[in-house]
């Protein structure tokens, strides 16, 4: 019996230990792991507001990795759309479930026509999601607010 607890301890204390901890988002742009963890989504078919001042913000210094927009628990599975303001062209955005990625290609590419602002719209089918303005990419670094 003692042989038996002693199994089962070992087997729980490896579960423990192999189980990931519970923290915070691990600072600037997730602890640098390029996935961004947005906060609550609103309805998109009221009208938004311009930026206020506490809007989450992600800096994003570094365009030679893919970064990940990941919608809320409270969203199902999104489309996403990239606008350029000044062209007005949209295109889509690469979706797996909840999570946007954009990929290091998409950022070569705005750099490379001088695209310096988008506007990225993601949305599920219940019409809530998320408004982000992306600003600074000709700059080599990009700040993401979501509005």
């Amino acid at each position: 019996m003692q042989v038996l607890s002693r199994i089962l301890m070992s087997i729980l204390i490896a579960i423990a230990i192999a189980m990931p901890g519970i923290g915070g988002e691990g600072g600037e742009n997730a602890g640098g792991t390029g996935v961004w963890i947005l906060p609550r989504s609103t309805c998109l078919s009221s009208v938004v507001a311009p930026v206020s001042s506490g809007a989450p913000t992600r800096l994003l210094s570094d365009f030679a990795h893919d970064f990940v927009l990941r919608a809320g628990d409270d969203c199902g599975l999104v489309v996403a759309t990239a606008t350029n303001p000044a062209t007005a062209t949209s295109f889509p955005l690469v979706v797996c479930g909840r999570d946007v990625i954009l990929t290091t290609h998409l950022f070569d590419m705005l750099r490379a026509s001088g695209v310096s602002n988008l506007t990225i719209v993601i949305a599920d089918a219940q019409n809530m999601g998320y408004v982000i303005t992306v600003s600074g990419l000709t700059t080599g670094s990009a700040t993401f607010t979501v509005r």
